[in-house]
């Protein structure tokens, strides 16, 4: 068991730059096992991150062009897809993270294609809510599809797939 499991066990989070929807995420799963995919991953911070803070069974990666510093984490429970977002393939998941291209119509495409991925009370979630393209993309989304969006302090943003939907 990590430290940061051990402490979580009695609510007591070291300070760090954890991700708003990556804490919601601990709450909500606690140590349930998961299946989680992140799209961009670029240096790995992220990604890093989910795999201290998650108990993650299997992490799907998606980066047309990740950093060498990424592939530095490489674990086990890992699956990597070199290749656009719009080309990989992954299964339902439990929490699915977009910080990929910061484009309107990629945001979109992501945002379409990796809801349907999301497992019923699973976790759609992303950062870089203060970019336009991306602000424009998550809002359209969420009032097409009548779904609520929460906010973190950290530009993060996340929509929890209730069975309703």
């Amino acid at each position: 068991m990590s430290i940061n499991n051990f402490l979580r066990k009695f609510r007591i989070e070291i300070i760090s730059n954890r991700r708003e929807s990556t804490k919601v995420a601990m709450e909500k799963f606690e140590d349930e096992p998961l299946i989680v995919a992140e799209i961009g991953v670029e240096d790995g911070y992220n990604a890093r991150d989910l795999q201290k803070a998650l108990n993650i069974k299997e992490f799907h990666l998606i980066d047309i062009c990740p950093t060498k510093k990424a592939f530095k984490m490489k674990n086990k429970n890992e699956k990597w897809y070199l290749c656009p977002s719009s080309e990989a393939d992954v299964p339902k998941c439990d929490f699915i993270y977009i910080d990929g291209s910061h484009e309107f119509k990629d945001v979109k495409i992501d945002l379409e294609k990796y809801w349907e991925f999301v497992e019923e009370g699973g976790i759609l979630a992303g950062h870089d809510i203060q970019y336009l393209d991306v602000s424009k993309a998550v809002l359209q989304f969420a009032n097409k599809n009548n779904l609520e969006i929460n906010f973190g302090d950290r530009r993060d943003w996340w929509i929890i797939k209730d069975k309703r939907r």
